[in-house]
């Protein structure tokens, strides 16, 4: 009870008496559940760090043409110097 006010007060929010029991309730069941698989053999089991078989694709890293500074700026609604200027947001 005392971890579920203490999450209460963490996320401003405040339960009633009911809320709170049907919370630990819920809590109780979820806990439960993970109990359960803890029964489950996994022995055998590889360990996944994804259930797809991912593998990191690298392109060559190539210096090619770009746009040059001046004809970006040449877009800018303002500059400063070598840097577009946006407004403040804060």
């Amino acid at each position: 009870m005392e971890d579920l006010k203490l999450f209460e007060a963490i996320n401003k929010i405040e339960l009633t008496d009911l809320e709170r029991g049907l919370v630990n309730e819920q809590i109780d069941n979820l806990f439960s559940s993970f109990d359960s698989l803890s029964l489950i053999d996994t022995t055998d089991t590889i360990p996944l760090v994804s259930v797809i078989d991912v593998s990191n694709v690298m392109r060559e890293d190539i210096v090619s043409q770009s746009v040059s500074r001046e004809t970006l700026l040449l877009n800018a609604h303002t500059t400063n110097e070598e840097y577009f200027e946006i407004p403040r947001i804060l």
